[in-house]
């Protein structure tokens, strides 16, 4: 073997013990953040909990909801436990007196115009009674991002393993125009082949189709850019399930 193949030889192994522990704590930092059983005993995620983690952009966070989308599990997180394993804040409306809803209604407007990203807000839908997360973005993210950024300011659904289930046109779309916008609010980006159409509510369903299980709504009003809400039951849809 000649001396330069000899001189080879330690500069490899090192070279080799320095890739396998970048490997290691890569795949340990990956699973301290999805799914680990001690993660979610730190922070009481219920056992039912699957593939929560930190979220990276908009089509991974739809990704987790819809993951969750057969239980209670993301309404069963105390707020401040999914805003740590989330990585995003979660502004909780439920069960707040008056006084503390003005003081959380200042906090909002604050974050939204000092900051640049997706939050949370966890509150009951006020026509049916019903808690939900809905995802909001401040007003820097959605000019960075053309909205909420991912496949839906690209016009397309979100990255899931199905369609929505059930696509449901507004009957009665209302009869007023829409506001008008201030000078100084950013122009809407909207793509030329966009898939969602005006006054249109597209559902994810839970894989049982059960209206006392969770499901994912994003619907539409005057623009085809969808607002994006997880409901705790699917009774909003109504008599369109049958369990």
């Amino acid at each position: 073997m000649s001396k330069e193949r000899l001189q080879q030889i330690p500069y490899l192994f090192r070279l080799g013990i320095w890739l396998a522990l970048l490997v290691s704590g890569v795949l340990s930092a990956h699973a301290a953040d999805a799914g680990n059983p001690s993660l979610y005993q730190r922070l009481s995620i219920p056992a039912e909990c699957r593939n929560l983690h930190k979220v990276t952009d908009i089509d991974d966070l739809i990704r987790q909801l819809y993951d969750n989308i057969d239980s209670y599990c993301l309404f069963d997180i105390a707020p401040d436990a999914l805003e740590k394993i989330w990585g995003l804040p979660v502004f909780d409306f439920i069960g707040k007196n008056g006084k503390e809803l003005d003081r959380l209604n200042l906090q909002v407007r604050k974050f939204h115009t000092e900051n640049d990203s997706l939050f949370i807000k966890r509150r009951i839908d006020n026509i049916y009674d019903i808690p939900i997360l809905g995802i909001a973005m401040t007003e820097s993210y959605n000019i960075r991002n053309d909205g909420f950024g991912g496949n839906i300011s690209e016009g397309k659904f979100p990255d899931l393993p199905l369609a929505p289930g059930i696509v449901q046109p507004d009957p009665l779309p209302p009869p007023h125009s829409p506001r008008i916008a201030r000078p100084d609010e950013p122009l809407v980006y909207i793509p030329e082949n966009t898939v969602y159409k005006n006054f249109t509510t597209y559902y994810w369903l839970n894989h049982d189709g059960d209206k006392e299980k969770p499901v994912l709504i994003l619907d539409t009003l005057y623009i085809p850019r969808p607002a994006i809400s997880f409901y705790k039951t699917a009774k909003p849809l109504g008599d369109l399930l049958t369990r």
